[in-house]
């Protein structure tokens, strides 16, 4: 088994790796950023990172503004069951 398959998947990930995991381009994620459309990142020694685990869960949960998924996170970072409100799509 070499190192590189037992490495384990970052927790914190970059702008550009945020982006990514989410379906974005870095542009359009720091407009989002600016918006207050994504979860609010970390700053960790200068360094500005987004939890990886709360970004999954984040578009799982179907990418509300960040206003909205403040109040939702922590229920879901601590396993309660909260109810999924994914928008409806077009028909």
């Amino acid at each position: 088994m070499t190192a590189e398959s037992t490495t384990a998947p970052p927790l914190m990930l970059r702008r550009p790796q945020a982006a990514s995991a989410c379906g974005k381009g870095t542009s359009t994620w720091d407009r989002m950023t600016a918006a207050g459309l994504n979860p609010s990142p970390v700053k960790l020694l200068g360094t500005v990172l987004w939890n990886a685990e709360e970004l999954a869960a984040w578009c799982r949960y179907g990418c509300p503004p960040r206003d909205e998924w403040k109040q939702l996170w922590p229920s879901i970072r601590d396993g309660h069951r909260v109810k999924q409100t994914v928008p409806s799509q077009p028909r």
